[in-house]
């Protein structure tokens, strides 16, 4: 049941003036939740639950570039393409390719993903996904991806980056994790007051 009308803030991170440490750090714990499990609360994670709904839903995968708008440090995709490239490689098809892109590139995080993971790129300057022309190669569709970052854009936002991806682009993706419901409002209360103590605690080296 939903609580309450959608309502657009921000966040500090989206700020032009966000202190750049703060950003990074704020990144990184982000990306440390979609590869998060609680034991008896949820079999699977967000990573691992994002990965399925895209194999269920795009049955020509092999063939796709996926861009990463407003990626942060790289959130969930390291996680998404790994699983990815495992079910096709099972299945003898050749790998889905990424692109990561964001207004604030985090190139640092990015340059140690590509080099762990070979069908992940990037692109160095700032992408706004506004205006983000086509990247795919050639003989490449392109799929435009969001993934827990549509939220933060407004309405007149969201519509030019939506409009940008029917222009330029095969498909899009946009996955969130939560709804305005009270599960979600619970979760996010975790995930924004608890998890970034044990993060912290656990990996101080971001």
């Amino acid at each position: 049941m939903t609580l309450f009308p959608r309502i657009q803030l921000f966040e500090f991170m989206d700020l032009p003036w966000c202190p750049e440490w703060f950003r990074v750090y704020a990144q990184s714990f982000l990306v440390g939740l979609w590869n998060l499990s609680i034991p008896s609360i949820s079999v699977s994670t967000f990573a691992a639950a994002a990965s399925d709904t895209i194999l269920e839903n795009f049955p020509d995968l092999s063939s796709f570039t996926f861009v990463d708008l407003c990626t942060g440090a790289g959130g969930p995709t390291p996680l998404i393409e790994s699983r990815l490239h495992n079910s096709l490689r099972q299945q003898g098809k050749s790998a889905v390719r990424f692109v990561l892109t964001d207004l604030y590139p985090a190139l640092e995080q990015w340059r140690d993903i590509a080099a762990k993971h070979e069908n992940i790129t990037y692109v160095e300057e700032a992408l706004d996904a506004r205006n983000c022309k086509r990247i795919a190669g050639p003989g490449r569709k392109e799929g435009r991806m969001l993934t827990a970052s549509f939220h933060h854009l407004d309405d007149e936002t969201a519509i030019a980056v939506l409009g940008d991806a029917i222009w330029e682009a095969d498909a899009f993706i946009i996955q969130e994790g939560v709804q305005r419901d009270i599960t979600s409002l619970l979760t996010c209360l975790f995930g924004c007051l608890f998890y970034p103590l044990v993060y912290t605690l656990a990996a101080p080296q971001y």
